[in-house]
């Protein structure tokens, strides 16, 4: 393999292993304030009645298949573009390919594996979910990653306080300074869908960020077609984009690894 295929090939699993991450310790460390204010008078409303709200306008699905576009933003920029297919609580499935459109990684990930296959290192890698968990501050599962992959929020809980605020158009709910896993999440007022979440976590506030955009409506339901996941070093974030989404119908998910590939025991 030449050393530029041994970049790139690095460059990919690193970008893959930082996205994971990141959706499984989804955190939020700055403000809420860059949405546009005074656009609608908001009402003082409970913390316990907009988390209901937010929930009975969660996006919902049993089957779901996109194309994706993924940016990454860091010391060094990549673009990519792939395939998204989701079973509900049950498999998440993505191919990923250069803008050449040769395929370099598949990903799948089930209620009790982890799966990533190298195609430009002819390398792969399968985990338990409960290897996972050992490496992780917080608990892992599918349908944790699934849910912050449509722009629901498994974090909310109607009976943790929290102090509310809101700005013209956007309530913003934040827990306890005081607690261990701090919380920080925007809401609009006009649809209750998630604009800005996370988790700050630790005494030196630690920490991601996911961000929501471009919501298109599906069966009555509102899906973010862009997400932001970034580090809040400022190190590294990785931009989504969703298009010819697809809910519904049958989907396959092929993970075939050949004889050829040699599996690795370490991201």
């Amino acid at each position: 393999m030449n050393k530029k295929r041994q970049k790139t090939d690095s460059r990919i699993k690193k970008i893959i292993t930082h996205s994971l991450w990141i959706l499984i310790m989804i955190s939020f460390v700055s403000s809420c304030s860059t949405t546009k204010k005074n656009t609608i008078k908001t009402k003082e409303l409970s913390a316990s009645y907009i988390i209901n709200e937010v929930k009975e306008n969660q996006f919902d699905f049993d089957r779901m298949e996109a194309k994706i576009g993924v940016k990454v933003n860091g010391n060094k920029n990549l673009n990519l573009k792939g395939q998204m297919r989701m079973d509900r609580d049950s498999v998440i499935w993505v191919s990923l390919s250069l803008k050449v459109g040769v395929e370099v990684a598949r990903i799948m990930i089930t209620e009790d594996s982890l799966k990533f296959m190298n195609r430009t290192a002819r390398t792969y890698i399968t985990e338990g979910i409960d290897k996972i968990k050992e490496i992780l501050p917080v608990e892992a599962s599918i349908k944790l990653i699934q849910d912050i992959l449509v722009g629901n929020n498994p974090y909310l809980q109607t009976d943790e306080n929290y102090n509310v605020t809101n700005d013209g158009n956007i309530y913003q709910l934040q827990s306890d300074p005081n607690n261990i896993v701090r919380k920080d999440i925007c809401i609009t007022a006009n649809t209750f869908k998630i604009t800005k979440f996370g988790l700050e976590y630790g005494l030196n506030n630690k920490g991601v960020y996911c961000q929501y955009d471009n919501f298109q409506n599906f069966n009555g339901m509102l899906l973010p077609t862009k997400i932001i996941l970034g580090l809040d070093s400022g190190l590294m974030d990785i931009e989504i984009d969703y298009s010819n989404v697809t809910i519904g119908g049958e989907l396959d998910y092929p993970f075939n690894i050949s004889k050829k590939y040699s599996r690795v025991q370490r991201w």
